[in-house]
């Protein structure tokens, strides 16, 4: 839990100061390469991407989204196979 809270928070403020839409995000309907591998809760996913095999967090709620890397406990962008399930 104590590792989720930092990232919960990075993405929140990300989700406030981001500008691209959707359709701006590249590879993001590239069917196959990220797909979701946990849902979180009603407006949080965590989502690998499978070729670089590295998890982000998403935030979506009505008109706003926001998506950053997922990190582990030393700050880096956490790999798809060290996400908790």
């Amino acid at each position: 839990m104590k590792k989720l809270i930092p990232s919960i928070l990075l993405a929140i403020v990300a989700a406030l100061t981001g500008c691209s839409t959707h359709d701006e995000v590249e590879h993001w309907d590239d069917e196959g390469r990220i797909v979701r591998i946990i849902e979180l809760g009603t407006h949080w996913d965590i989502y690998c991407d499978k070729s670089t095999h590295i998890a982000y967090l998403r935030y979506w709620a009505v008109k706003r989204a926001g998506i950053t890397p997922y990190l582990n406990s030393e700050g880096k962008p956490a790999r798809c196979n060290e996400v908790h399930r």
